[in-house]
C-alpha cells in the first residue's frame, strides 16, 4: 500500500437547469430508478443504499454491476469517513439499507436514508441530468442527534478491472508501481498487470480523477481539498484494485467536518461522459 498526500485547493461549483414539480414520476424498471438522455443512462438502486446501479454513455457501460453475494463490490456508493471508524464492513444501513424515494422524474432523483444511517447520521442523494453528457450529484449529511460527530463523505465508485485512470501530475509516485506512466500534466495507471489488490493515495493539485475505457472518458470533478481537510489516514483521492475480484474502485474525499446537532455537510460531484480526448 502507498502513502500520499493531496494538496488541492480549485473550487467547482455545479449548477443544474433542470426544473422541478411539472414532470410526472418515472417509473421504476425492476426496481431501479433511471434518469437518461439519447445518449446516457443513470440507474439507482433506492432497496440497497441509494446506490448508483449503472452508469451507461453511448451504449458503453462505466461501472462494475455485476453484485456480489455481500453487496459489497458493484456500483457507486457513499461511506463516512475515515473507514477507522467503522473498520469493515461499511455501515449496513448507509450503504445497503433502503432509502425513501423524494423524488424521482426523467431528469432527477432525490433519496434519503434513515435518519440513523450511520450513527446519528441521515444521509440524502440528489442526481440530476446536466446536460446531453453530465450528471450533477450532491450528498448531504445531516446530525440528527444530540452530539457532535466528526465525518467527512467519501464517494467509492467501483469500475471493471481494465481500462485506466488519469489524474493531473502532483508530487510523484515511485516508479516501481507496475502500469504507472506521467509525464509533466498528467499521470496515468493501467488496471493490468497485477497479482495482488492495493490502493494507491493520489497527491494532486486539482479536483478530478478520470477513468478511460473502451473510447469512453468518465471524469469525476470535485471541490478541491487540501490534506488538513480530509479525514485522518485518508486522501482526497485514492484508487483501489483488486485483480483476484476483477474490480477497482475511483474514489475521492469531502471535507472532514465536525457536526454540532442538527448540522450538515455536503459534497457536490460531477459526473462527465464523453469520447476519449488522445
Amino acid at each position: 500500500m502507498f502513502r500520499f498526500v493531496i494538496i488541492s485547493v480549485i473550487v467547482l461549483l455545479i449548477t443544474s437547469c433542470q426544473e422541478e414539480g411539472a414532470t410526472p414520476p418515472a417509473p421504476p424498471v425492476s426496481g431501479v430508478l433511471e434518469i437518461k438522455n439519447e445518449s446516457l443512462s443513470f440507474k439507482v438502486d433506492p432497496a440497497t443504499g441509494g446506490r448508483i446501479a449503472s452508469l451507461q454513455y453511448l451504449g458503453v457501460e462505466m461501472l462494475s454491476t455485476k453484485r456480489d453475494t455481500n453487496n459489497w463490490c458493484w456500483g457507486s456508493t457513499i461511506w463516512p469517513a475515515p473507514q477507522s471508524d467503522w473498520n469493515w464492513p461499511p455501515p449496513a444501513a448507509m450503504d445497503q439499507g433502503p432509502y425513501r424515494v423524494k423524488e424521482a422524474t426523467p431528469g432527477k432523483i432525490a433519496l434519503e436514508s434513515l435518519p440513523n444511517a450511520y450513527k446519528t447520521l441521515r444521509l440524502e442523494k440528489t442526481f440530476s441530468l446536466v446536460g446531453e453528457q453530465s450528471v450533477g450529484i450532491t450528498y448531504q449529511m445531516t446530525n440528527t442527534g444530540d452530539s457532535t460527530l466528526a465525518v467527512g463523505i467519501w464517494e467509492n465508485t467501483r469500475i471493471n478491472y481494465r481500462g485506466r485512470a488519469r489524474w493531473k501530475t502532483g508530487v510523484p509516485l515511485p516508479d516501481t508501481i507496475v502500469g504507472l506512466s506521467r509525464d509533466s500534466m498528467y499521470s496515468s495507471f493501467e488496471f493490468a498487470g497485477h497479482d495482488e489488490p492495493a490502493k494507491l493515495f493520489v497527491d494532486t493539485d486539482a479536483g478530478w480523477v478520470s477513468y478511460l475505457v473502451d473510447g469512453i472518458q468518465f471524469t469525476k470533478s470535485f471541490p478541491g481539498q487540501s490534506i488538513e481537510q480530509v479525514a485522518p489516514d485518508q486522501a482526497q483521492i485514492e484508487i483501489y484494485y483488486d485483480p483476484i475480484k476483477g474490480f477497482a474502485e475511483i474514489e475521492e474525499h469531502g471535507p472532514y467536518e465536525q457536526l454540532a446537532p442538527g448540522e450538515q455537510t455536503q459534497w457536490i460531484v460531477l459526473w462527465h461522459l464523453a469520447k476519449e480526448d488522445k
